[in-house]
């Protein structure tokens, strides 16, 4: 939610500002697609016979609901490359042709299993319940600021692969901007992770980032 935020920073608080950096965003206000894909993070949370509505404290977690609501947003957040290039078709297990039972899985499915199992433990379900709706209802002009106050130049950062802050939209809050006269640019990290790699790939933006910061 960082370039979320920093957008809302330049409308709100125009006269402090003096640089945005929105780096892998949802653009200037939560669009349709990007509402649906992520009310499929919460679900298998509010599915849970635990989750009793968010309040669970004291009793059984919705653990299970967590687990699958993480390796929902672990999956949307790469892209097909990366497990491509990272699992292939290996198998879990050698010798455990997934053709040959039910039981037997892929490589790619026993790591995402692993690393829900290690996520869940520190992770909260209603914490991620909330964060998806405050990305959901995300809109800069609706959030005490408004779009047309962001004067500050803008560098809007996106992933040539992201496929949950997809760069169309980094793009057409661009075209939004420029239009009311904001100065701004555009830049893409062409890699092959997904938006994942807004965090582990950002270096490869830093020509960009230091060109627009000397400015």
């Amino acid at each position: 939610m960082g370039a979320m935020q920093t957008l809302e920073w330049g409308a709100q608080y125009p006269e402090l500002v003096e640089r945005l950096i929105p780096v892998a965003g949802a653009g200037l206000h939560a669009e349709p697609y990007f509402i649906a894909e992520i009310d499929m993070w919460a679900t298998p949370i509010l599915m849970d016979p635990h989750w009793n509505g968010g309040d669970y404290f004291g009793g059984p977690e919705p653990v299970e609901g967590l687990r699958q609501s993480l390796k929902i947003v672990t999956v949307t957040a790469r892209a097909p490359d990366w497990a491509l290039n990272l699992f292939g078709r290996n198998w879990s297990k050698p010798g455990a042709d997934p053709l040959a039972a039910a039981e037997n899985t892929y490589s790619v499915e026993s790591t995402l299993d692993a690393v829900v199992l290690q996520r869940g433990r520190y992770a909260d379900a209603a914490h991620l319940v909330h964060l998806v709706r405050g990305c959901r209802i995300f809109d800069v002009d609706q959030g005490g600021g408004s779009v047309k106050a962001i004067r500050a130049p803008t560098l809007l950062i996106a992933v040539r692969t992201d496929g949950v802050m997809f760069p169309a939209y980094s793009r057409r809050a661009a075209e939004q901007l420029r239009a009311q006269g904001t100065p701004v640019q555009l830049a893409e990290i062409e890699t092959d992770g997904g938006h994942l790699d807004c965090l582990y790939e950002i270096a490869r933006a830093a020509p960009q980032i230091a060109d627009f910061l000397e400015r």
